[in-house]
């Protein structure tokens, strides 16, 4: 009880009205507001397919929705929700949508906490070939490993000179012992002209599905990265709006190859407001035991040319993504598609997510979202050389279900108010799809937001899970439950 009367305590002393400008977290909900304000066709400038966002650039979205919000609904009949979520976003980027125009200086130790308990049955599953695991419930999670009982108490805050900004994210967790505190995120910014370079720990998603996507996740532990990127996209002639995202860093050293480079490079274009496209590429490669590796070297790799010999050895995997607006129906249909693999310079050993996104439909919104690994190819996020297989701290970079698998999603949210929220997700997964005995699990997870008061919310979620043929082992079934609670505070 002293532990939070002291946490409760800081929050209250040290908080105030400054403004706070670094990212969105990759996790958060708030794109998925962003997804629905767009179906609807009350933004147009937003890159959807990287994250994370800019919160200045996040402001600067709300505005332009709120903008042509306020002629649409003269004209045309629009669901409560989008007000409802339009005050949520006026509300969190209050302080930025007043500074824009200008640079504010603050310092702002701690601007939120989520106080977070969770209670799970069900044991972790391991994927063949690779180094790596997954609890049941738990994924895009920034590698936060869940056990029986789970305390955890997330704080946020910033400070911000000039063009210069800093985050930090401490998580305390109780459910290790002895008792964890870590920095599961912090970083540092300086934006030069339109772009910003990022040096710290941070979460990226690069792709446009939601449920999970296959080159670049938030599944593992935030990366210690340096990013560059314009996060207020540009016009260019033909192509339209245009974001790159460039990624460095180096992996753990507890694998094969300790230490090795991870980078990725990903350009985005928009180049009419109903169409957005991608291309991605990662690659692992170098480590302790492999030729060392210049800024050139790895350059010339992530632009889909091999070095010769043993040096250019590397894990790659490379794609496209697309997503098209249904305008009339206030939808969204999109879709990657991503090779494990690189030959003439072109990805090949196929995988691929399609997904459909409709707004509104009887006023709650409806995705369905289809993965596939096992289309092409079985060893999807595996490698003959860099065998712990495209993993970072034990948890899979891309798609969560792993490699092998195939994964059916259906989700749908519904606003029952300005303040409560409740949303029904449904799972099908299948593992090992090439085995003789596959894994099947199905998941049900019930989720309710209440808003209590101005920077307040109580969540709860519920799950239950059916296991056939665990860890691939014929006739071996089990149940998985979770109940979670947390409370949320932000000034």
């Amino acid at each position: 009880m002293k532990f939070l009367l002291l946490f409760f305590g800081i929050f209250v002393f040290l908080t105030g009205a400054a403004s706070y400008a670094a990212n969105v977290e990759t996790k958060s909900d708030l794109y998925l507001d962003l997804e629905r304000l767009s179906a609807y066709s009350l933004i147009d400038s937003a890159i959807l397919g990287a994250r994370p966002i800019d919160r200045r650039e996040f402001a600067r979205l709300v505005i332009e929705a709120s903008k042509k919000f306020e002629v649409q609904a003269t004209s045309d009949l629009l669901p409560q929700a989008l007000r409802f979520i339009l005050e949520k976003l006026k509300e969190e980027f209050r302080e930025e949508i007043a500074e824009i125009g200008y640079e504010a200086s603050y310092i702002k130790p701690i601007r939120k906490v989520n106080l977070k308990y969770s209670h799970l049955e069900g044991d972790a599953s391991t994927f063949p070939g690779i180094k790596a695991s997954q609890e049941p419930f738990n994924y895009n999670n920034e590698g936060i490993a869940l056990n029986k009982d789970n305390l955890f108490i997330d704080l946020e805050g910033g400070a911000r000179y000039g063009s210069l900004s800093f985050y930090i994210n401490p998580l305390l967790t109780s459910n290790l012992e002895p008792r964890t505190f870590k920095l599961n995120k912090g970083y540092g910014k300086f934006y030069i002209g339109k772009f910003s370079v990022e040096a710290g720990k941070d979460s990226l998603w690069w792709g446009q599905g939601r449920h999970g996507s296959l080159i670049l996740t938030n599944n593992a532990e935030p990366f210690k990265l340096l990013k560059i990127s314009n996060e207020v996209p540009f016009n260019l002639p033909i192509l339209g709006l245009f974001r790159m995202d460039f990624l460095l860093t180096r992996l753990e050293e507890d694998r094969d190859h300790p230490k090795p480079y991870f980078g990725g490079i990903r350009l985005s274009f928009k180049p009419r407001p109903w169409l957005e496209f991608g291309l991605t590429r990662t690659a692992i490669t170098g480590g302790r035991g492999m030729p060392s590796l210049g800024l050139g070297d790895i350059g010339t790799i992530l632009i889909g040319r091999n070095l010769e010999g043993t040096k250019g050895e590397s894990n790659q995997i490379a794609g496209v993504d697309v997503r098209i607006r249904i305008t009339p129906l206030k939808a969204y249909i999109y879709g990657e598609a991503a090779g494990d693999d690189e030959a003439g310079g072109l990805p090949y050993k196929w995988a691929y997510i399609a997904g459909v996104y409709f707004a509104d439909i009887l006023g709650a919104d409806l995705r369905v979202e289809h993965a596939n690994t096992a289309f092409q190819y079985t060893g999807w996020y595996t490698h003959g050389v860099y065998t712990s297989g495209y993993t970072y701290k034990g948890r899979l970079i891309g798609h969560h279900m792993g490699g092998d698998a195939k994964d059916i999603f259906v989700g749908s949210s519904l606003f029952l108010n300005r303040n409560t929220k409740v949303s029904l997700h449904y799972d099908y997964e299948k593992r090992g799809v090439s085995r003789p005995n596959p894994e099947s699990r199905n998941e049900l997870l019930f989720g309710l937001k209440q808003r209590v008061s101005k920077g307040i919310t109580l969540s709860l979620k519920g799950g239950y899970e059916k296991v056939k043929n665990s860890d691939y082992v014929s006739g071996r079934d089990k149940e998985n439950k979770l109940i979670e609670f947390s409370l949320e505070l932000i000034r």
